[in-house]
């Protein structure tokens, strides 16, 4: 038997005529960033995480980099990270990181006590 990883088209089917209508309602309003749909998103997930804000952000590299922004960090600090991630990912917030925060960040490793 083969079972998929991961299948979309389970889900989609009963979603499909929902997500088509709000992708449309946001195809026509040309609103596509910063729009009321995307407003309305924000304000659903804080609402949904008990949170007094939510930000949406173009990107999982943004997203860290507005936590470290919002966290006061810096010219000057470091930052200690897990070396488990995507290599391109890292050079990639390595590049931004430096550039927009003026701030080095590092890997540290892992073991079975700290884990």
């Amino acid at each position: 038997m083969d079972i998929p990883l991961l299948d979309l088209k389970a889900q989609d089917e009963t979603i499909r005529e929902e997500i088509i209508a709000a992708t449309m309602e946001v195809y026509q309003s040309q609103r596509f960033i910063l729009g009321p749909k995307a407003e309305e998103l924000e304000r659903k997930i804080a609402a949904y995480t008990q949170a007094r804000y939510a930000v949406g952000v173009s990107s999982g590299t943004d997203a860290l980099l507005i936590s470290l922004m919002s966290a006061g960090i810096g010219p000057g600090d470091l930052v200690v990270t897990s070396p488990y991630t995507w290599y391109l990912g890292y050079r990639l917030e390595d590049c931004l990181f430096r550039l927009r925060l003026q701030q080095n960040h590092c890997f540290t490793g892992l073991s079975r006590v700290t884990v």
